[in-house]
């Protein structure tokens, strides 16, 4: 048995009266399907069982509706068959059984062992073979399995609404996530469209985003869910400890705009799902900034944005990298979505930051000149971002500024 470890769930334990969702992918496995189903029947406490057939040519989908399979068609490739499968069950954990394993008795109750542990999110087993394959062939599947860990969607037991949407990763992110139990979907558009891709592909009334670079806490959950029940309030977050290399007075000054401002932002955030699907027309042409789209649209509707004043999650960002980065994609989301006029936001923006920092050394008695001179910086990083930007009205820009943001998003379903 292997159980893939993460570090946090936000989930409950599995779907109510202890049963779940079950699925087949299949492709001309009439010879297998029927046997397959029916060892899913007999050996898991299935809500509903869904074989999702890539095209078959031969009698497979007759044959697993008649052993009681509900039977939906996927042409795509098998990464389209996994989602489709995943889209077409409902329950917190689903089971993922190929069309030619037949479960023994025993799976269920050695796999469902993990599910009230909160640290797992994809549960696997070993599987016997046919007398032909070679033994020794055997021998070193276990071995890789025991030096590299193995994942396989053969036989496993996995939640199903751990989402990370990934933007486009050219090193080995998706595969890591995979490994760790989450659900992965690309989308390669501006960070707006990451969004609301998230948003779509989770389905529980409240969601969570959290950034890829940050790790929330056990205290972050208790925190949050305090809310959920509240019918005025429409999303909740907290604050992140830094890295020791991020200036300390930044942190204080970022504190500050929060008490002052309200802070808005989708690394640790939980939020109704409904308001984030409202806003996708406006998060298109969006690549920075997209989580004030959405808090304005929360105010709108008459709701409240809750900020918890402590610290809920680690913010695992290097200040002079990533805050650089991020003012490069609002000076490219500024291009996009203003034109030319953008430039004028980034003189407004200019006035703004010299307006706080005024004020934020007035109120705390600290005039930090490295504090002033970083944010100078980091608003040349916006101007450099708009004017490297180039045919804002052309498309949606996503072909100049997808893969900027280097980084996955993670969103994750709350019931």
């Amino acid at each position: 048995m292997v159980a893939c470890q993460r570090s946090a769930t936000l989930h409950a334990p599995y779907s109510a009266k202890g049963r779940i969702d079950a699925t087949v992918a299949c492709k001309n496995n009439a010879g297998t399907v029927g046997r397959c189903v029916c060892s899913i029947r007999e050996n898991i406490p299935v809500r509903r069982l869904v074989v999702v057939d890539g095209g078959s040519t031969d009698n497979t989908p007759k044959i697993a509706q008649r052993c009681g399979a509900f039977v939906v068609r996927e042409m795509g490739m098998l990464g389209s068959v996994r989602y489709a499968q995943a889209l077409a069950c409902k329950t917190k954990w689903i089971a993922y059984v190929d069309s030619d394993v037949y479960l023994y008795p025993s799976w269920w109750p050695e796999v469902s062992r993990f599910i009230k542990s909160p640290d797992v999110g994809m549960v696997l087993g070993f599987c016997d073979s046919p007398l032909s394959r070679l033994r020794i062939y055997d021998d070193y599947l276990k071995y890789l399995a025991r030096e590299h860990g193995a994942v396989a969607f053969s036989n496993t037991l996995i939640r199903r609404r751990l989402v990370v949407v990934d933007n486009g990763s050219t090193d080995d992110t998706p595969k890591i996530a995979k490994r760790c139990g989450a659900f992965v979907m690309r989308e390669m558009g501006m960070l707006g469209s990451v969004r609301y891709a998230q948003a779509l592909a989770c389905e529980t009334k409240w969601i969570a985003y959290v950034d890829s670079d940050v790790y929330v806490y056990p205290s972050w959950w208790p925190e949050v869910s305090r809310f959920i029940k509240s019918p005025d309030v429409g999303m909740v977050l907290g604050f992140c400890d830094a890295p020791l290399t991020r200036l300390r007075i930044y942190d204080d000054y970022l504190k500050y705009l929060a008490r002052e401002h309200g802070a808005v932002a989708f690394s640790n955030t939980l939020i109704r799902r409904h308001l984030v699907l409202e806003c996708g027309e406006l998060l298109k042409r969006i690549h920075f900034g997209e989580d004030d789209v959405v808090a304005a649209h929360v105010r709108e509707k008459g709701l409240r944005i809750v900020t918890v004043p402590k610290a809920l999650a680690f913010h695992d960002k290097d200040p002079f990298i990533s805050h650089p980065r991020d003012y490069f994609r609002a000076g490219q989301s500024l291009k996009i979505r203003w034109g030319f006029w953008g430039f004028v936001v980034c003189g407004f923006s200019l006035r703004t930051t010299l307006l706080n920092w005024s004020r934020f050394s007035l109120g705390s008695k600290r005039v930090s000149l490295k504090l002033l001179g970083f944010l100078l910086m980091l608003w040349l990083w916006m101007v450099a971002g708009f004017m490297r930007t180039r045919n804002p009205l052309k498309g949606t820009g996503s072909s100049q500024v997808g893969r900027w943001n280097g980084r996955q998003q993670n969103a994750v379903g709350v019931d």
